[in-house]
């Protein structure tokens, strides 16, 4: 078999059209094909053009009935007078405005102090209703070195009226304890010292179970903000007629600080301050 080449040009475009398969020579070139936006060929004579012809299918009758959405009522808003052919004012509501619902306070209320503590459970047993921590005397002031904690030795403002029969034998009128804070922002604000005088300590509840504290005194003030979970310890009963506090008869509720201790103990006495 041989080669036979092929020349450039229309002669040899018309050579390869003739070449190939499903042609005879003589037929003419092969139809152009169809161009963009050109139209579409016309189809040859002598074929007739096969159309089939469809049929609708018959539709059967649904045995369930069709479902009607639920029509629902013209809604009136409450407090407007409804128009009724006799003029304004003759439907069945009256021209009077419904007072509008208070919406939901977003504000935080602040709780008590004696229910922000771990264990309650002490001063709701002595106290029928334990009084709030104000003008109460401030002793001293304690920061803790085994962690961000601070405490206020203070004496409460008003004695149990539910104490206990030991108390109650010795004649005890005063009831010291110590309130423990867990600060947790480096913002703690001092100025002065304090020296047993009359303070008031109040709280405002923030964010993440935070409390932002004020102490407020003769000569001294206080401002920080502390965790919402509070301590009580060491708390003891003596009476204000031996005297100075420091030197006064102790009945701690504590069996180990009794034991230890019969009057208050110096300020430098780290086991007693710094320890729960």
């Amino acid at each position: 078999m041989g080669f036979t080449p092929l020349s450039r040009g229309p002669a040899g475009a018309g050579r390869l059209r003739s070449l190939l398969p499903g042609r005879r020579a003589g037929q003419g070139p092969w139809p152009r094909g169809r161009r963009h936006g050109a139209a579409a060929a016309a189809p040859p004579r002598g074929r007739p053009c096969v159309r089939a012809s469809v049929r609708p299918l018959p539709v059967r009758p649904s045995a369930r009935p069709a479902v009607q959405p639920p029509t629902r009522p013209p809604s009136r808003r409450p407090g407007r007078e409804s128009v009724g052919p006799a003029g304004r004012g003759s439907g069945a509501t009256s021209g009077r405005r419904h007072p509008r619902p208070n919406r939901r306070s977003t504000a935080i209320t602040a709780p008590a102090w004696h229910e922000l503590l771990v264990d309650p459970e002490p001063l709701t047993r002595w106290y029928s209703a334990v009084p709030p921590l104000e003008r109460a005397p401030l002793r001293s002031v304690h920061l803790s070195r085994y962690g961000p904690m601070l405490k206020l030795r203070l004496d409460l403002p008003r004695f149990p009226d539910r104490p206990p029969a030991e108390w109650a034998e010795a004649g005890c009128d005063r009831l010291e304890c110590q309130l423990h804070f867990i600060l947790t922002d480096e913002d703690l604000r001092m100025r002065g010292r304090p020296d047993g005088g009359p303070a008031d300590v109040s709280h405002r509840p923030l964010e993440r179970r935070r409390l932002r504290v004020s102490v407020r005194g003769e000569g001294f003030t206080a401002d920080f903000t502390a965790s919402a979970s509070l301590q009580v310890s060491h708390p003891s009963a003596y009476r204000s007629a031996d005297g100075d506090p420091y030197t006064a008869r102790r009945r701690f509720t504590s069996r180990v600080d009794g034991r230890l201790h019969t009057t208050l103990p110096p300020t430098t006495r780290k086991s007693f301050y710094d320890h729960p």
